[in-house]
C-alpha cells in the first residue's frame, strides 16, 4: 500500500500567526497514546491548532452553529471554546458546508441529518478496518513466532510428515492448525503488544490514499442503485412506501449457542453468516437492511427474488454442520425506507411471521404468496390462519423449493 505523503506544512503556516510565541513542546507532559493519536489527526488532516473561537472567526458562523455539526460528526465537543481541538480541514469542511447550505438546496436540518448518516456510516467502516488489520497483525506475529525451525531436526522431520490413510494429521498441517488456534486465543484475549497496535496504526495509515478513493466508488455505486430503484418505483408508490418483499432469517436456538460457544467461536459463527448472507442477498439483487448477529433483515423489488434469497439461504446454511438451521418469514406489500432502516405494516408481518416459522422452513403472507403463484422453481401450501401480535388474524402460507425433476425420470 502507498504511504500517505500529504503535506501539511501550509496548515501549520496557518495556524500560526506571524506574532506568535514560540512552540512549547507539550509531549513530556502528555500521555504517550494521546500524542500518538493527535500524530494521526495531524498526518491525516493537519494540526489540531484552532479552537471554536477561531473557526467563528475565520468563517463568520457563531461557536454554537459549528458545535451542532461536530457532535452530529460523532465526536465530543472540547470543553470550552477556546480549547485547540479542531484542524485547518475541519475549518475546510464546515466552510463547505455553509457553502452548501448558502445555495438553498437544503435547509440546516437536513444537513446536520446527513451528516449524521455519513458520520455513522463511515465510523463503522473505520472501526471495522481497524479490527481487519488488527487481527491479521496478531494472526501473523503468533503464526511468525510459531515456525518450524529449520534448524532443529525434531521440527524438520514434523514439517516433513505425511499421513497415511485414515492416520492421524501429517505434522505440518497439525503444527499450523495449533499456530492458527494460538492466534486465535491470543486475538480474543486480547494479547495485543503496543508495538504492534503501532504498527497496525501505521499500516492503516498507510492504506488512506489507495482506500480512499474505493470509499468515494462504493458510495456513488450505492447512491446510483438507490436512485434508479426511487425513479423506475414511482409508479408502484403508495402513500406509506413503495411496494417491496421484506424478509426475517433467523437462527434457531441462537440463545443457547450463545451460552455455549466461546466468544471466539460466536464470532465466528456470526461473521461466517453475515457473509454467507450478503453474498446470496446481492446474487439476487436484493438489499441487506441489517444484521442483527443471529438475524438478517433484508429487502427485495419484486417477491420472486426474495422467495429466491430465503430458500437458497436455507439450503447453504443446511450445507454447513457448524451453523445452527434458520426459519425466514416473508411478506410483501408497501414499505417504508428512512435513514437506512425500513418501517411500515409489511415489515412488522414478516418479523412476527419469522416467530412462527419452523427450522428450516419459510413461511409467507397471502400478499407474498399470491405474487408466488404459478411461479417456477417453487411450492406452496396454505396453512390456517394464525393471530399475529398487534395485526390480528393472517394467512399464512409454508413456501418450499420444487423438487427438480430428472431427465427420464
Amino acid at each position: 500500500m502507498a504511504e500517505v505523503r500529504v503535506s501539511h506544512e501550509s496548515d501549520e503556516a496557518l495556524c500560526q500567526p506571524e506574532d506568535a510565541a514560540p512552540v512549547v513542546d507539550a509531549a513530556a507532559d502528555t500521555p504517550a497514546d494521546a500524542v500518538e493519536a493527535a500524530d494521526a489527526v495531524a498526518r491525516l488532516l493537519g494540526p489540531a491548532c484552532l479552537d471554536r473561537t477561531d473557526i467563528a472567526a475565520n468563517t463568520g458562523i457563531p461557536p454554537e452553529r459549528t458545535l451542532r455539526f461536530w457532535q452530529a460528526l460523532g465526536f465530543a465537543a472540547a470543553p470550552t471554546d477556546t480549547d485547540a481541538r479542531y484542524t485547518p480541514a475541519d475549518e475546510a469542511a464546515i466552510k463547505q458546508v455553509i457553502a452548501y447550505l448558502a445555495t438553498g438546496d437544503i435547509d440546516e436540518e437536513m444537513a446536520l441529518a446527513m451528516t449524521r448518516a455519513i458520520a455513522r456510516s463511515v465510523g463503522r467502516l473505520a472501526s471495522w478496518q481497524a479490527s481487519l488489520v488488527m487481527e491479521e497483525a496478531v494472526r501473523s506475529q503468533v503464526m511468525a513466532d510459531e515456525e518450524p525451525d529449520a534448524d532443529n531436526p525434531t521440527d524438520q522431520a514434523a514439517g516433513d510428515a505425511t499421513s497415511e490413510p485414515g492416520g492421524a494429521l501429517p505434522g505440518n498441517l497439525s503444527a499450523t492448525l495449533a499456530r492458527e488456534r494460538e492466534a486465535d486465543e491470543a486475538l480474543w484475549n486480547r494479547k495485543v503488544s503496543p508495538e504492534l497496535s503501532r504498527a497496525a496504526g501505521e499500516r492503516l495509515l498507510g492504506m488512506v490514499d489507495d482506500i480512499e478513493p474505493m470509499i468515494i466508488y462504493a458510495w456513488k455505486r450505492h447512491l446510483a442503485a438507490t436512485i434508479g430503484r426511487l425513479m423506475t418505483n414511482d409508479a408502484e408508490s403508495e402513500a406509506d412506501g413503495a411496494q417491496r418483499s421484506v424478509g426475517f432469517a433467523d437462527m434457531v436456538g441462537f440463545t443457547t449457542l450463545v451460552r455455549r460457544l466461546s466468544e471466539r467461536q460466536l464470532a465466528r459463527l456470526v461473521g461466517q453468516f453475515e457473509v454467507l448472507a450478503s453474498e446470496i442477498v446481492a446474487s439476487h439483487g436484493g438489499q441487506i437492511v441489517k444484521m442483527l448477529g443471529d438475524e438478517v433483515v433484508y429487502v427485495a423489488d419484486t417477491p420472486g427474488c426474495a422467495a429466491a434469497i430465503a430458500l437458497d439461504l436455507l439450503e447453504a446454511v443446511a450445507q454447513d454442520a457448524a451453523m445452527p438451521d434458520l426459519r425466514i418469514g416473508m411478506a410483501h406489500g408497501p414499505v417504508l425506507a428512512h435513514l437506512g432502516d425500513v418501517f411500515g405494516t409489511t415489515v412488522n408481518r414478516a418479523s412476527r411471521l419469522t416467530n412462527l416459522a419452523q427450522p428450516h422452513t419459510v413461511v409467507v403472507d397471502d400478499s407474498m404468496a399470491s405474487h408466488l403463484q404459478g411461479a417456477p422453481g417453487v411450492e406452496m401450501s396454505r396453512l390456517p390462519p394464525r393471530a399475529l401480535r398487534g395485526l390480528g388474524m393472517t394467512v399464512v402460507w409454508h413456501l418450499w423449493r420444487a423438487p427438480q425433476v430428472q431427465p427420464g425420470s
